[in-house]
């Protein structure tokens, strides 16, 4: 029997407490949980296709949150034959977001601005969802609902951090971290969440 958890905050603390683990680790794991099934579904595609992508464009739309955080963490792990982008859908406010922000300037890598979202969207190979995580609780803004659906037309292998942005973001593949959520398994949620992995942290 699967165990399914309304919130994993209690988890993310039993697990810094009891492995002597900080909030910086389980980021930094759950940007590898993401690595891991990007390079999974690549490689699934070209072997489907019987196609070869050099250098795939990786465009990682970041929130303001935690979820963000882990998007700006994932840009930094990716090897030198992809090419990757961030768009900062929001600016960073949360602490661990604000932190792994300015790591990715210091790594070099490429923060876009929304003029430039619509060149890069349409060229990318992989789109990373990491706006909003599970504490997303709302309506999401006009312009978010725009940038998603921007996203949500192209052929590019769609990836979701812990949950789909708002139930809007039509992932293909979504990496829930920690544990399976009771969001994942509404009704409205299976139009948009894909495959679901969990992420070990």
């Amino acid at each position: 029997m699967q165990k399914i958890f309304n919130s994993t905050r209690t988890l993310d603390q039993c697990a810094i407490k009891n492995f002597n683990l900080s909030e910086d680790i389980l980021m930094e794991n759950a940007a590898t949980e993401l690595l891991n099934n990007i390079y999974l579904q690549l490689n699934l595609k070209c072997i489907k296709k019987n196609i070869i992508i050099d250098k795939p464009l990786i465009l990682i739309l970041c929130g303001s949150g935690d979820n963000g955080g882990d998007g700006y963490a994932l840009a930094r792990k990716f090897f030198k034959n992809e090419t990757v982008v961030i768009f900062s859908v929001l600016e960073a406010k949360s602490k661990m977001c604000i932190l792994q922000k300015g790591r990715a300037r210091k790594s070099g890598i490429k923060i876009i601005e929304q003029k430039e979202f619509s060149k890069y969207v349409k060229k990318a190979d992989v789109i990373v969802d990491c706006i909003f995580g599970s504490g997303f609780h709302g309506t999401l803004p006009d312009e978010i609902k725009n940038i998603i659906k921007f996203a949500n037309k192209t052929t590019a292998i769609k990836v979701a951090c812990d949950i789909p942005s708002g139930m809007f973001f039509n992932a293909d593949v979504t990496v829930t971290m920690g544990a399976l959520k009771t969001a994942l398994f509404t009704d409205e949620a299976k139009e948009h969440t894909g495959l679901i992995v969990t992420g070990n942290l």
